[in-house]
């Protein structure tokens, strides 16, 4: 299974945070599954970093990412169509592409963002 990262879930997964549900964690550490961290989350991580909402180191963090063996995903223009072109469920642009990311690439998008399953199928609720 193709499993790309919501942002908030590759922080929970990294910081062993007890809202990642242990399936979550399963199927993260799961390694018949690949698992994604987009771009897109190494981005907002860094936006957010920058107005002071959260305080991460982003060299750890993409330390963290290597060594858990998740593969980067980078942005292209097939991405960026399918995200211009979705229905407006959702107006956050960092989650618009992952979601866009997951349809394009036939992953599933973890998240705990209920407003993200009007996405359907490329989305689940963790």
């Amino acid at each position: 299974m193709k499993i790309l990262l919501d942002t908030h879930v590759f922080l929970w997964a990294q910081t062993k945070d007890a809202q990642l549900t242990q399936q979550a964690r399963k199927e993260i550490e799961n390694r018949d599954n690949a698992v994604l961290l987009s771009v897109t989350s190494i981005w907002e991580i860094g936006i957010k970093r920058s107005l002071g909402k959260i305080n991460i180191d982003l060299n750890q963090m993409l330390e963290a990412a290597n060594q858990s063996e998740f593969s980067i995903l980078t942005i292209n223009a097939a991405h960026a169509m399918k995200a211009v072109n979705l229905s407006m469920h959702h107006r956050d642009p960092f989650d618009r592409m992952l979601i866009a990311q997951a349809m394009v690439e036939g992953a599933t998008l973890l998240t705990s963002d209920t407003f993200l399953l009007a996405y359907g199928k490329a989305v689940r609720l963790i």
